[in-house]
């Protein structure tokens, strides 16, 4: 199952069905030295009349070291966070323009990750996941973001203690800091307009898919580890609700990805850093 999903700068969400076609061998940079880039262009496209992204993808930094969350009965989840990826190219809407001409994409930066294991969602519980870009050098094609920030927070159904997490902090992309679980404090304040939340893909609604957990309006995440520290506050502005078929009951298991704008501050051994962004954040769950 593959869905493209894009949102333009007015307001608008627009999305493939369930079964996008993508490039026979998905971009990763995992498959890449740091300083290797590829000509292979990332192609994703929706049958008949969805959006189309013809990207090409290069890594500026480094990835995290691969972190994993054992849950439940034998589950586990293994991650790897890398962010400061660079994309430019084209695209076309899903606005029912057969033969719409493709629009130039400026150099844009985003995220990726590799995920392991073995895991299904109803026992996986849900996750607040999200990253923030410095994109004050944006212009400059072979350039890390000055710093970035990914943070992950695991929510399990079980055993209790299975919550797991990070925040991880960048800077000219290298890893600088990592806050573990047991350092982290997390808060939300509000509840983002329903109006401002679209139901996607198209067929979605074919799930029968009852009303979701209403989406936190602002989210604000607090590390502090002896005199480091780092504090994230995010206030979202829209969101695409992504209803997904659950491999164990007959209730979707929803991802909410949300955008917004951000405000990083850290201290670490002494040295101040703060930037604001867009940001992305994921928060998914639903399927009990």
């Amino acid at each position: 199952m593959a869905i493209l999903l894009t949102h333009r700068r007015d307001g608008r969400w627009d999305s493939t069905q369930f079964n996008a076609t993508h490039s026979e061998r998905p971009w990763s940079s995992f498959r890449l030295s740091p300083a290797a880039t590829t000509d292979h262009p990332f192609h994703v496209a929706g049958h008949g009349r969805g959006p189309t992204v013809t990207l090409h993808l290069s890594r500026t930094s480094r990835p995290c070291t691969s972190q994993c969350a054992p849950f439940g009965n034998g589950g586990h989840l293994r991650w790897q966070s890398e962010p400061g990826v660079r994309a430019t190219g084209s695209w076309t809407t899903g606005d029912g323009s057969l033969n719409a001409p493709p629009e130039s994409m400026e150099t844009m930066l985003g995220y990726h990750e590799r995920v392991r294991g073995r895991w299904s969602w109803p026992e996986l519980g849900g996750w607040v996941f999200g990253f923030a870009n410095d994109a004050a050098e944006s212009g400059q094609a072979a350039t890390a973001p000055p710093a970035a920030v990914v943070f992950t927070l695991l929510q399990p159904t079980a055993p209790s203690d299975a919550t797991n997490g990070s925040v991880m902090l960048w800077r000219r992309g290298r890893l600088l800091r990592h806050f573990p679980r047991r350092s982290l404090q997390v808060a939300v304040q509000g509840l983002l307009d329903r109006d401002r939340v679209v139901l996607v893909p198209p067929l979605a609604g074919m799930l029968g898919t009852p009303p979701a957990a209403p989406v936190p309006r602002r989210l604000l995440i607090t590390g502090i580890c002896g005199q480091d520290r780092v504090r994230l506050d995010f206030h979202a502005r829209t969101a695409a609700r992504i209803a997904n078929p659950s491999e164990t009951t007959l209730r979707p298991f929803s991802v909410h990805e949300v955008l917004g704008d951000c405000r990083v501050e850290a201290v670490v051994s002494g040295r101040s850093l703060a930037f604001e962004a867009g940001a992305v954040v994921e928060f998914a769950g639903g399927a009990r």
